[in-house]
């Protein structure tokens, strides 16, 4: 299910992008997580969509992943409908095990985005290929706020090797109280 769906008004343009989080609540994992959401106007009228996806592959049970979208053709909506449709993982290789440390959250400072920089660690046997930190960031009231999701230095990983990661939060819906960071790689 998606959770916590988000609004944040653009502070450039006439566009309004979302964050939310997609939960798996079943007992088996999920592939490529996404919600459909459409919105309406006042009258019941369709008037934009937009999928809240995420670059995870597999999704496994009880767990959770940021997901954001944007809309660009009607900013006046009333109401929203989500539509989630869990499919099974399609993807055949391995899922690489890849350990994240030394992490720094750096609070947005004039015009500087909220940062995360970090280390991750490919401890598989085998190398990661398109390794990911997907970062969100959550308010007091642990809601979250933003998400990011940026590539490792050198994008691929070979078996033990480390690789740096810096991602950027420029808009945010509330101010950053905590952080989350899940690293994905694939063979």
């Amino acid at each position: 299910e998606l959770r916590d769906l988000t609004p944040i008004k653009s502070k450039y343009g006439k566009s309004m992008r979302f964050i939310g989080e997609i939960f798996n609540t079943g007992t088996d994992a999920i592939g490529y997580p996404a919600a459909k959401v459409t919105f309406y106007d006042s009258a019941g009228t369709a008037v934009d969509s937009g999928t809240c996806a995420s670059l995870i592959r597999v999704l496994p049970a009880n767990d959770k992943v940021p997901c954001s979208f944007s809309i660009f053709k009607s900013l006046d909506w009333a109401t929203y409908k989500i539509e989630v449709t869990p499919f099974a993982p399609s993807f055949q290789g391995d899922v690489a095990d890849i350990g994240i440390t030394d992490i720094k959250f750096t609070p947005k400072r004039g015009y500087k985005p909220d940062t995360l920089e970090g280390k991750l660690t490919n401890k598989s046997t085998f190398k990661a290929k398109n390794v990911w930190a997907i970062v969100s960031l959550y308010d007091a009231n642990k809601k979250i706020v933003g998400a990011d999701s940026t590539l490792v230095a050198g994008n691929d990983l070979e078996a033990g090797q480390a690789g740096l990661f810096s991602a950027k939060v420029y808009e945010v819906a509330g101010t950053p109280d905590s952080y989350r960071v899940i690293a994905i790689g694939y063979s």
